[in-house]
């Protein structure tokens, strides 16, 4: 009980825990001092006054081995001992007087110093450990993260596929068609919910990635826009897109990063809006033809309530929704501009906001996209496309929930399918009827026996044509190692991530089929109330 111990006491109590716990030096001390106090005259003999700078060694040792506090404890007992030395062997102290507090001053401070930098040593090591700690906790984060993402993918394609199918296929009235609606509305607002949360992840961890590729920017914007009509028509607003004539039609860009940003910076604008127009416009800033880039400006403009000053510096944090009674009662986590922004970091831009309260708010950001050398792509409008001729396509995944909804999506299509549940049974199979393979492949990233990249690989070892069959890969993982062995390995010609959209699976299997004939169904627009 060191409390109630007096202060004589547990100044000699903290002495002998401390003596306890650095025993070895002290042992060490005493042992040296012996020698050296035995073989002081032949050391002064052959060594002259040098050898008494030995004597200090022993309390110099303390010091960088037990710090400050062993100079204090150890440097009466070695001034003692010289003192009788001194005496026996009837020697002068070098420096006079001062020599014992010299040699005293010099190895308290060595003990300073020897205790700075083991309590360096030890923060550092402690640091490297939380951060270490830190980086486990942020992977196993990841992880889940990923690993819910795709539990709730999974059952989220069904709802969203059948519901899109029951849309496109027509023949609902009445409460049915206003339910349906409804069901794929909200299928929409889930999957952009789970996306935001794994895309805050992504950029804490900086782990982000974008792939690139000739696409047709015109039609991308069109169907953006497309998509958030119908909630801007709910509203009574007016949806507008201004494209510049100068704006390359064919770009190399991310579409889907590009279009997460653009949807986020619309849905925001529809939701604040309470009467007027959303616009959004691209403009050509800029065109290089040596270096084949070009500097296009996207801006979302709106009639809304604008923003508040205050307000205006916390609007791209995470999680900051701004309160408004007349929308307290909108579901939102206050992610979407937080993440547009991280997005746009990625691609080298910043939004920037231009608002004042009553005169509505500005979005915008510019992008240095490239130029492709030729037109690698056709031009394919925001409609569903139908297959130019009848074509096969087979399909490898072992949930039967996900194969349903294909088979009826490739159907509507006007596409022949052949199902598998497993990508052994795909190969097995090829062997089989090698002369008459499919159009494509459609196999699912994760199946139990052989899964997606396993039979890609498999396919791309062929030496027959089957080799060059294009293959697309099914999942509802989009974590950053997915997508770079897809990049690096080059198994794929196109990606499909679940949830699966029909116009986006449509628009991919005409580009990996080279098909440009389009037909003019369009899903139909909701006519519902829209899912904030």
């Amino acid at each position: 009980m060191l409390g109630v111990l007096s202060p004589p006491r547990l100044l000699i109590r903290r002495a002998q825990l401390y003596f306890k716990k650095h025993y070895a030096v002290f042992l060490g001390f005493i042992l040296w001092e012996a020698i050296y106090g035995l073989s002081l005259p032949y050391l002064d003999d052959l060594l002259g006054p040098v050898a008494r700078f030995l004597g200090v060694l022993g309390v110099l040792g303390l010091a960088l081995f037990g710090g400050w506090r062993s100079v204090l404890l150890g440097y009466p007992l070695f001034l003692i001992y010289h003192l009788l030395l001194h005496r026996l062997y009837d020697l002068t102290w070098m420096q006079g007087a001062f020599g014992p507090i010299l040699g005293a001053a010099f190895c308290f401070l060595m003990g300073i110093a020897a205790d700075s930098f083991r309590r360096a040593r030890v923060s550092e090591q402690q640091l490297q450990n939380s951060l270490e700690a830190l980086a486990y906790a942020l992977d196993q984060q990841t992880r889940f993260l990923a690993t819910a993402a795709h539990e709730i993918r999974t059952p989220l394609n069904s709802i969203k596929g059948h519901a899109q199918l029951l849309m496109h296929n027509g023949g609902l009235t009445g409460y049915t068609a206003e339910g349906v609606n409804h069901i794929e509305r909200a299928s929409r607002h889930l999957e952009s919910l789970v996306t935001n949360i794994l895309d805050l992840t992504r950029a804490e961890t900086d782990s982000l990635v974008l792939n690139e590729r000739p696409e047709s920017l015109h039609d991308l914007l069109a169907q953006i826009i497309k998509m958030h009509e119908a909630d801007a028509k709910n509203r009574g607003l007016h949806m507008d897109l201004q494209i510049q004539q100068s704006v390359p039609e064919i770009l190399i860009l991310d579409p889907m990063r590009l279009s997460q940003v653009l949807s986020n910076l619309l849905g925001n604008a529809i939701k604040y809006t309470t009467a007027g127009y959303v616009r959004l416009s691209v403009d050509l800033i800029r065109k290089d033809s040596e270096t084949r880039i070009a500097s296009v400006r996207f801006e979302v403009q709106d009639s809304g309530p604008g923003i508040l000053e205050s307000e205006q510096a916390k609007i791209f944090d995470p999680f900051f929704r701004i309160e408004s009674p007349k929308h307290s009662g909108e579901g939102s986590m206050g992610l979407g501009l937080s993440i547009a922004a991280q997005i746009c970091k990625r691609m080298g831009s910043q939004i920037t906001l231009q608002s004042r309260p009553g005169e509505g708010s500005t979005f915008s950001f510019p992008l240095e996209l490239r130029i492709p050398e030729a037109r690698t792509l056709s031009r394919a409008d925001s409609s569903i496309k139908r297959a130019q001729s009848v074509k096969t396509i087979w399909i490898a995944d072992d949930n039967r929930a996900n194969i349903l909804v294909l088979e009826q999506m490739l159907d509507s299509l006007d596409y022949q399918y052949r199902s598998f549940n497993d990508g052994s049974a795909l190969l097995s199979a090829i062997q089989e009827e090698e002369a008459s393979g499919p159009d494509a492949f459609i196999l699912d990233a994760h199946m139990t026996l052989l899964g997606g990249m396993e039979t890609a690989i498999a396919l791309g070892r062929h030496d027959s044509p089957v080799s060059q069959i294009p293959r697309i890969l099914l999942t509802a993982d989009s974590t950053t190692t997915l997508a770079q062995e897809t990049g690096e390995k080059d198994l794929f010609a196109a990606v499909v991530f679940k949830p699966m959209d029909l116009h986006q699976l449509s628009q991919i299997l005409a580009s990996t089929l080279e098909e440009e004939s389009t037909v003019g169904l369009t899903q139909r627009q909701p006519s519902g109330p829209a899912i904030p």
